[in-house]
């Protein structure tokens, strides 16, 4: 979907609506500029099953939609990842980094962040 149409729920045929919504016990800590907010607003729609991230925003609730979940301190980094990279378009290694870091069980020394990034994140197309 091109970058400047927005993308909403009616975007998403199989789209189901949530029952009961549940806000996240953490959220994202940063502040994005008014320019950010605006393209974030316009949503992403995946191109493709290697893009695991479909978003949309209706009022100033962002809905980033993927096939499984995460919760608390890891939920809130994924969602400033999703939005960060998928909807911007930005590299943003160090929010990769600390991702990894917290995917990665202590006692594992060989998983590797790229599958790591790849399994959470998936790709953007055109990347």
């Amino acid at each position: 979907m091109p970058a400047d149409k927005r993308v909403t729920r009616a975007s998403f045929h199989d789209l189901t609506p949530l029952s009961v919504p549940r806000p996240m016990s953490v959220l994202p800590t940063r502040n994005w500029t008014d320019a950010q907010w605006e393209r974030i607003k316009l949503g992403y729609q995946s191109a493709d099953m290697d893009e695991k991230w479909d978003v949309f925003t209706e009022d100033d609730v962002v809905f980033p939609e993927r096939y499984g979940g995460t919760s608390g301190m890891r939920a809130a980094l994924t969602l400033e990842l999703v939005l960060s990279t998928i909807v911007l378009g930005e590299d943003a290694p160090e929010l990769r980094t600390r991702l990894v870091e917290l995917a990665t069980p202590s006692s594992s020394n060989d998983a590797l962040p790229g599958v790591v990034l790849h399994s959470i994140l998936g790709l953007r197309s055109g990347t």
